[in-house]
């Protein structure tokens, strides 16, 4: 069975730390590939800085020497806010037979259950959580509850199921943010080994984030 990871995110910029969690996450899983989505329309969130072609060229830039990488723009192409549960549902009428794994970070995670139809996900895919390693999620109230219910504690119980378990995985957590890298570009500062050089190029070459750029 095909297995697919989903990384979706504002990757404004997509930075080092988006990166080493897909590659985490995509060994220990052994997945067959991983679909970095960049969010068109955040439902939750303030707009982005850069626009979504800006965002989308500098994420297929850093991704090119991953070959088990993606970039997918399937929430460009549909109007309204980009709800994870459309595109859950994009991806499963695309790949009717495969086994699908939400990557999730715990931050997000925390707010799980506010999220539009939240039960439904887990008639799409797996969830995974990403976690600082010595820090596992522990959700509480009604997300509590699915989670211990849900909850798989080896990769083969995982694997056993299609969808709807949840998995939680430490992964390396670098203290790098997109807000720290827009930061250091608005100071005129080098972000060399914050974001991938392909990156880092495009940003310099079109002077993006050294000024306020009008988002979507």
């Amino acid at each position: 069975m095909l297995r697919i990871g989903i990384f979706g995110g504002m990757f404004d910029p997509v930075h080092i730390g988006h990166l080493q969690s897909a590659i985490e996450a995509f060994e220990y899983l052994q997945l067959d590939k991983v679909s970095l989505v960049p969010c068109a329309h955040p439902p939750h969130r303030q707009i982005a800085h850069l626009k979504f072609e800006y965002r989308t060229q500098l994420l297929v830039a850093a991704c090119t020497r991953f070959l088990e990488f993606e970039v997918d723009t399937c929430e460009m192409k549909r109007d309204g806010p980009s709800y994870t549960l459309d595109t859950l549902q994009d991806f499963h009428s695309r790949y009717v037979d495969a086994s699908l794994y939400l990557l999730v970070g715990s931050d997000a995670f925390s707010g799980f259950a506010d999220w539009k139809n939240w039960r439904e996900v887990f008639s799409l895919a797996h969830v995974i959580v990403l976690h600082r390693p010595g820090f596992p999620p522990m959700p509480d109230g009604e997300l509590g509850d699915v989670f211990n219910e849900r909850k798989v504690s080896t990769l083969d119980e995982l694997q056993a199921a299609k969808q709807g378990r949840i998995g939680s995985l430490a992964v390396t957590q670098l203290e790098i943010s997109s807000t720290l890298v827009r930061e250091r570009v608005q100071q005129n500062l080098d972000v060399a080994y914050l974001v991938p050089e392909e990156a880092r190029k495009l940003i310099i070459e079109n002077n993006w984030y050294s000024k306020e750029l009008a988002g979507e």
